[in-house]
């Protein structure tokens, strides 16, 4: 039998020296605690010569300040298991993003340790793109290239190659690449590309983590393109817009050119290019339909969409006026662009300020507003909270407390003296008092060039009460056409009865009567 002191070295001399991922997991563990004299103490002599625990304290605490608040820490994982410096990646996932970190792992110490750097919208759409076109092009050890360790397990080439033969063979070979939509989430970016095939359209889905490695792959049915949508008509084309880059979409038809063209601005709120609500996406419909006419079409998201509408907008000038101005005079500089007949097309808050656009620009034509309101904002609030906790019938107590709390705070916007400390619904005084100083109507009387105020009946975001307001300001003004659909809801989609929610989750698309109504009226002016 052994001596208690022998067998406690046997033990030890039995216990194995801890992996990569294991040394890089810990570590982790530390800077997640704080704990970062711990974390130096992982380090060799060369590291540690360069990065003090206070060095490391204050680029971690600068790194993810914006962050939110953490939420987990992704597997480590290791890039060459055969290399003598190990390099092991690990995400650490907040709120808002996750950080990815690199660890160098070298004889059982840290030799190297960075962030990596952060990745753009575009850098993203790239990489699946590329993707996709490895796929289609069969080179498919290429793209397993571009796989997470994890993710090339679970599929490497042979699997991936029969993935792929089995989608052609559901949908028909690929023909092209049409849209992108890029979704953040903490582990990186979902990038959706709307992909047609000969026999049906995809959507590929490519999760990718923030490094670029594809940590997803999966193969959905597409959103439906609308009748309308002639996609051999035109083609997709990336456009960078203002300071902010917005990566833009300029839906180009084919042919000499030059085009006339639209710039299509959405509504309230962190909207993607196609200002994407519940299963549709009506400026993509706006787009493909006008591009199908002949009329080229340019959308982009906001400049708030990326920061998931937590970005800090003081007025409404910074977020969606200038972007929309300089979208403009960037369709005047582009070949195949007609730019003396450029047009700025706008929905919800996007119509409302499209006279205000215009007015930033000798390069507007004129302006197009679908569903734009008169009223101030706070009694348009008060109103739409009255419809819908009606639309069962009489609004419960809590209906009632929402009604009576959004007549006593609404009113505020639009009559009383705002703090520039004030924030109402999330947003500053200064965004509502920039607001509140602008008529839509008198706006286009100044501007006196052709307008086009389009409405749907069954809208009861912003009703037939704001048409008549415009009615009444327009009345006898040439420069003017006006026209209400019976059947359309604010989304300018077909339905029957009394408007609701619920209706926006439905797949629709902006109605055909529209679509040529608008075509019709830009080849006329």
């Amino acid at each position: 039998m052994l001596a208690p002191v022998a067998l406690c070295a046997v033990l030890l001399a039995a216990a194995p020296a801890p992996t990569p991922q294991e040394i890089a997991r810990a570590l982790a563990n530390d800077v997640v605690a704080g704990r970062f004299k711990e974390v130096t103490a992982r380090f060799d002599e060369g590291l540690a010569r360069k990065l003090t625990a206070q060095a490391v304290e204050g680029v971690w605490k600068n790194a993810v300040g914006t962050l939110g608040a953490f939420k987990e820490l992704g597997a480590p994982e290791i890039e060459d298991a055969a290399a003598a410096k190990k390099v092991v990646w690990i995400d650490f996932v907040f709120e808002g993003a996750a950080i990815n970190v690199k660890v160098v792992v070298e004889d059982g110490r840290v030799s190297g340790l960075w962030l990596a750097p952060r990745q753009s919208p575009e850098a993203y759409e790239a990489a699946a793109r590329q993707l996709v076109d490895q796929l289609s092009k069969g080179e498919f050890e290429r793209a397993t290239k571009s796989f997470s360790p994890t993710m090339a397990k679970a599929l490497p080439q042979e699997k991936l190659k029969a993935v792929w033969e089995q989608v052609l063979a559901a949908a028909g070979a690929l023909k092209t690449v049409l849209g992108a939509h890029v979704q953040a989430v903490p582990q990186g970016n979902i990038v959706d590309l709307e992909c047609g095939f000969t026999k049906k359209p995809l959507t590929v889905r490519a999760v990718l983590d923030g490094r670029l490695q594809t940590i997803g792959l999966f193969f959905l049915p597409a959103w439906e393109m609308p009748e309308y949508a002639n996609v051999a008509a035109f083609d997709e084309r990336v456009l960078k817009i203002g300071e902010a880059s917005l990566p833009g979409s300029l839906s180009m038809p084919k042919g000499e050119g030059p085009f006339p063209a639209v710039v299509l601005v959405h509504g309230s709120g962190a909207h993607d290019a196609d200002e994407t609500l519940g299963a549709n996406r009506p400026l993509r419909d706006l787009a493909w339909g006008l591009a199908s006419h002949q009329i080229a079409a340019l959308r982009y998201p906001k400049r708030n969409y990326f920061t998931h509408g937590k970005a800090k907008i003081a007025t409404v000038k910074d977020e969606t006026v200038d972007d929309a101005v300089a979208a403009v005079e960037l369709l005047a500089k582009t070949p195949g662009i007609d730019p003396k007949r450029i047009f700025v097309v706008g929905h919800s808050l996007g119509a409302l300020l499209a006279p205000r656009i215009a007015l930033g620009t000798d390069k507007a034509r004129g302006t197009v507003l679908l569903a734009a309101p008169t009223r101030p904002y706070g009694q348009m609030v008060v109103e739409q909270l009255r419809y819908l906790w009606g639309l069962s019938g009489k609004p419960t107590p809590e209906g009632d407390r929402a009604i009576h709390e959004a007549e006593v705070n609404q009113p505020r916007i639009d009559k009383d003296e705002l703090k520039p400390d004030d924030t109402i619904d999330g947003l500053p005084a200064s965004y509502w008092l920039d607001l509140r100083a602008y008529s839509p109507t008198q706006s286009l009387l100044k501007l006196a060039r052709p307008a086009l105020v389009l409405q749907g009946e069954r809208d009861y975001q912003v009703t037939m009460v704001d048409f008549e307001g415009f009615k009444k300001a327009l009345a006898a003004r040439s420069f003017a056409t006006l026209k209400s659909y019976p059947k359309l809801n604010h989304l300018f989609v077909t339905g029957t009865g009394k408007s609701t929610p619920a209706e926006y989750n439905a797949a629709g698309h902006v109605d055909k009567e529209v679509v040529d109504d608008i075509a019709s009226w830009i080849r006329a002016h």
